[in-house]
């Protein structure tokens, strides 16, 4: 885009076509001698503004010129480029419930397996599921527990459970536990928060996952 201003007379010009525009405060068709007069430089959509170039300088997009002669004033745009997507964020969820000894998941991401070679798809699927503690930091995951909410359509997430089919293991960013206190029905109490959990499945063809790490915190916001 370029803009040519004369001590009286006044000419603009758009390169590359519909890249932005040039507005003049004054407007007018020509300028007294020595006359102010503010450009400001406006970007169309899909372009930014760059810098200005000719008789001025500077990469603020308002400046002001004196008309004190011929300028020839050039505004540079030039093409955004494509704005990274910030991660999908899934809204997850881990509590263990102190009564019933069961671990609830929600939203997991689960890869879909090709059956013939054995290696994860592109495709991926959100899914929740329950899991019933067998002894101290060892659960078994309840089959009929398990729901399938929906497919992940997206390439980059966080905040999510993720099951790791090749490990066989099990990343929980952050889980509640329910403190309960053993004395009759058991009364709740406050609640303690552990972060990045991981539980593997150590035998291929039973469903039982150890606790192998964790870190106590303050919460899972």
């Amino acid at each position: 885009m370029r803009y040519h201003a004369g001590a009286w007379e006044r000419e603009t010009n758009i390169s590359p076509k519909d890249s932005g525009t040039i507005t003049k405060s004054p407007d007018k068709t020509s300028y007294s001698p020595n006359e102010d007069v503010t450009l400001t430089a406006t970007p169309a959509e899909g372009y930014k503004f760059k810098q200005w170039q000719g008789d001025a300088s500077g990469s603020e997009d308002t400046i002001t010129i004196k008309m004190n002669g011929n300028q020839n004033v050039t505004a540079i745009f030039e093409e955004k480029e494509e704005e990274e997507k910030p991660p999908t964020e899934i809204s997850s969820k881990a509590i263990y419930d102190s009564k019933t000894n069961t671990l609830s998941l929600e939203g997991i991401l689960v890869p879909f397996i090709d059956e013939f070679t054995g290696k994860a798809t592109d495709n991926q699927g959100i899914f929740d599921a329950q899991l019933q503690e067998k002894t101290k930091l060892v659960f078994e995951l309840i089959p009929w527990s398990i729901n399938f909410k929906n497919m992940f359509e997206g390439e980059e997430t966080s905040g999510y459970i993720l099951y790791d089919h090749k490990t066989r293991s099990v990343e929980i960013p952050c889980f509640e536990v329910m403190t309960i206190a053993k004395l009759g029905d058991g009364i709740e109490g406050k609640a303690i928060y552990y972060k990045d959990m991981t539980m593997k499945q150590r035998h291929v063809n039973y469903p039982i996952f150890h606790v192998e790490n964790m870190t106590e915190t303050d919460s899972c916001n």
